[in-house]
């Protein structure tokens, strides 16, 4: 019975190779997820099957025993991990994702953004925040979700304008290539509405542009 059981093993992949797979399959279900959580429609079954093929020889009412006595339960349990780590991934990239998008509704809509206001226009338009607009990169002081923005992330902007001369107001949206969008800027002037654009029409040409009055 002893060289039976050696003689299964013989034909098990490692415990590093079933742990390689798992970890490798959980994390592209996860970042795919987390980018768009329709993907887990694809990547949901594919964890099944993955879970299915991995633990397969293990679950086998044969070949599980003789796995069990000649390699431990560390095997099994290396054997079991690696087939629910496909699973994992795209519950943690589902999660992620609604996370994500909640956060971003939620600062897009809360209306605690800080407002920008020209300050010099001499030599281009200076503002009392930091904004930079290039051809590489977006960053805003006030921006919300905070951070800089890579262009190759971004498909487009859009404004949101509203009021009359007295009470007017905009804001400025940069969508990502994630279909979320960022709150890039907010001004009360038609001048710094009208400067911003020229800014970003003259670092990124080919980028749409959507104008909505609120």
């Amino acid at each position: 019975m002893t060289i039976t059981f050696a003689e299964v093993m013989d034909k098990e992949p490692a415990a590093i190779w079933l742990l390689g797979w798992g970890i490798g399959l959980g994390l592209v279900a996860w970042l795919a997820i987390r980018w768009n959580r329709w993907l887990s429609i694809l990547f949901a079954p594919l964890a099944i099957l993955a879970l299915l093929g991995l633990t397969s020889e293990i679950r086998d009412s044969y070949v599980g025993p003789a796995i069990l006595h000649e390699a431990g339960y560390s095997y099994v349990a290396s054997g079991w991990l690696a087939g629910v780590l496909p699973l994992i991934g795209c519950l943690a990239g589902w999660f992620s994702n609604v996370k994500r998008k909640g956060g971003e509704n939620k600062s897009g809509a809360s209306g605690k953004t800080r407002t920008g206001h020209i300050t010099s226009l001499t030599e281009g338009p200076k503002r009392d925040v930091e904004v930079r607009i290039s051809s590489k990169e977006l960053f805003s002081e006030i921006s919300d979700p905070p951070g800089a923005i890579q262009t190759t992330d971004v498909t487009g902007y859009e404004i949101v304008a509203k009021g009359d001369p007295n009470t007017y107001s905009f804001r400025l949206y940069v969508r990502l290539v994630t279909g979320s969008r960022v709150l890039f800027y907010g001004g009360v002037t038609q001048i710094d509405r009208a400067l911003l654009l020229d800014e970003f029409e003259a670092a990124l040409p080919n980028l749409p542009r959507t104008r909505i009055k609120a």
